[in-house]
């Protein structure tokens, strides 16, 4: 009986215009997604290699005025686009791609991108589509099932024929559920297959299991949604009404709450501005007027760890905005994706601990080679001039930043609290729906 049921219900929304229409835009934008990354993904490569080659540049013109100059210096070092943000920008255009640093600390973080600063452009990943359109074709598959057959007089018949109530719930469940994933399925594929065959460097090594990740994490927001549409639709006596709650939650879920996150951040956890982390380092200087060594060491110490909690405090106030939006479906789903991609704040953490890293790096590398040095003065200190080694050092010695990606497991783990939040919304939502159901007056 339940799978009667569930082909009855496949036959009538597969024969319906709003399945039509969600499956035209649906699949037609991930084609459109699967394009524009690929000349998306090309512009950001090229001027990734770009940055690369002044880096190198810069090295090499470093290098030939000895330790002094490479610690003296500044360089400028180049986090890679992602290869995997057609699943989820995580905001991408918005977060610094480029570090300023010495041997002896890190300067800052910016934004450097090929394009007018003035245009605000929505990258069209999964997320977004899924995100938005997934979730209003769900509501609009369900939002009659029960109140719109009541009208219809036809939801009195069914169970007069002695079907209970629980196949005719699961059926209705089980029937949009599975419509819904069509779209969503065919139009993945299309995007992969434009992507593998584009020349933008195609898919890379493991995103067939983020897609797969992607797409157990789409059944899960999808799910919560066709709950949502026949919980509504449970609870209202026609469909008109339950399509206005319906779009009403829609716009709370979808455009409200997860553009609320900004005004959680400021007041859930609040970050210094620029302005008073300077003052806070001025007011931390060890006085002196002597040119000492190590106090000027120790203060560029007591910058670094200035810095370096500010900078933890900016990601760490993105990621309780996070955690804050997501009463959101909507907003959980887009986290999961970001995770899972290893885009977004995850990896913007990753780039600042390996910038770090590399300082210090240098720092040592410079030092040793100072120390080959016997007619060095080995003064390595910001301010100091002439009192190191000026002897030529072999570019090609010197240490290069390569940035790794956050592991994939790194991102499971990140990805599991939004998986959470979305099964605890099919959770919800079904008892709501069953509970409704169980008590609805068909007549």
């Amino acid at each position: 009986m339940l799978s009667l049921m569930v082909w009855k219900e496949i036959t009538e929304h597969l024969r319906s215009l709003r399945f039509s229409v969600g499956f035209i835009l649906i699949t037609g934008l991930f084609a459109i997604s699967g394009v524009s990354w690929n000349l998306r993904y090309a512009q950001e490569i090229a001027q990734f290699q770009s940055g690369q080659q002044e880096s190198e540049r810069q090295i090499r013109d470093y290098a030939a005025g000895g330790p002094q100059h490479l610690y003296r210096m500044p360089y400028s070092v180049w986090k890679p686009p992602s290869a995997a943000a057609f699943f989820s920008s995580g905001y991408g255009r918005g977060i610094p791609n480029v570090a300023q640093l010495t041997p002896y600390e890190v300067r800052g973080f910016e934004q450097k991108a090929d394009r007018n600063p003035l245009l605000f452009r929505m990258d069209l990943d999964w997320a977004f589509i899924i995100g938005l359109l997934g979730s209003l074709m769900a509501l609009l598959l369900t939002y009659d099932s029960i109140a719109g057959e009541k009208e219809r007089g036809s939801l009195r018949q069914v169970l007069a024929n002695q079907v209970s109530r629980d196949v005719v719930l699961w059926g209705k469940y089980l029937g949009a559920f599975m419509v819904l994933l069509t779209p969503v399925l065919i139009g993945t594929l299309i995007a992969l297959l434009i992507i593998a065959l584009g020349d933008a460097g195609g898919l890379q090594s493991g995103s067939g299991l983020v897609a797969l990740g992607v797409l157990g994490g789409t059944a899960l927001y999808l799910s919560a949604f066709v709950w949502i549409g026949l919980c509504f639709s449970s609870r209202t006596a026609n469909s008109s009404l339950a399509l206005l709650a319906l779009l009403m939650a829609w716009t709370l879920l979808a455009v409200f709450l997860p553009s609320s996150g900004g005004l959680m951040w400021d007041k859930l956890e609040p970050a210094p501005t620029e302005s008073e982390v300077l003052k806070k380092w001025a007011d931390s200087i060890v006085p002196g007027n002597d040119p000492d060594e190590a106090r000027v060491l120790e203060n560029y110490a007591i910058k670094k760890a200035i810095y370096t909690q500010y900078w933890n405090q900016l990601v760490r106030q993105i990621e309780v905005g996070q955690m804050a939006t997501q009463v959101s479906a909507v907003a959980s789903f887009r986290y999961l994706c970001e995770a899972l991609a290893g885009t977004g704040v995850l990896r913007h953490r990753a780039f600042i601990k390996q910038v770090q890293k590399y300082s210090q790096a240098l720092d040592n590398f410079v030092r040793q080679e100072d120390a080959r040095d016997p007619e060095s003065k080995h003064r390595l200190a910001p301010g100091y001039s002439g009192l190191a080694s000026t002897k030529p050092v072999r570019p090609e010695e010197v240490p290069r930043f390569f940035f790794q990606e956050v592991s994939l497991t790194e991102r499971a783990e990140q990805a599991a609290s939004s998986a959470m939040v979305l099964l605890l919304f099919n959770l919800v939502f079904f008892a709501g729906a069953y509970w409704s159901f169980r008590n609805y007056d068909v007549r």
